[in-house]
């Protein structure tokens, strides 16, 4: 009974806890959300990284769904633990395929624009003085 309760709930989890994300409606917080120092070093960051997590999650909650909709209404030879421990196993795999880019997206976050030769020196001088990573002279 648990397992097929886990088999439904986790990708409507999923899905949910994506929206309010994608909605940009949590504040930087210790709690929800993706935190990283790259998240924390500003408001800008939380929300853009914050907004590309929403959309992995929900679109992993959506083809998670898909998928535990299509096992549960196509008839297989496998036992019903059996396809919960699959739909669980694959929401899983699904979500964490989902967040990779996530991942990569936010530790290009804070690299520079421009390579710092295009840089001029008072540029250079100025993104060192305000603390932007990666304007090293």
């Amino acid at each position: 009974m648990m397992l097929r309760i886990l088999f439904i709930a986790l990708p409507a989890l999923t899905f949910a806890l994506g929206i309010p994300l994608v909605l940009r409606l949590v504040p930087p917080n210790p709690f929800y959300g993706f935190r990283t120092t790259t998240t924390y070093s500003s408001a800008d960051a939380w929300y853009q990284i914050n907004f590309a997590t929403g959309l992995a999650l929900v679109a992993a909650g959506a083809v998670a769904g898909l998928l535990v909709l299509f096992l549960s209404h196509v008839t297989f030879t496998l036992k019903p633990e059996v396809r919960y421990l699959a739909g669980i196993l694959f929401t899983v795999i699904i979500t964490l395929a989902f967040l990779v880019p996530v991942v990569i997206y936010s530790n290009k976050w804070l690299r520079p624009k421009c390579s710092h030769s295009d840089m001029p020196p008072m540029l250079k001088f100025q993104a060192v003085r305000q603390g932007y990573v990666g304007a090293r002279m």
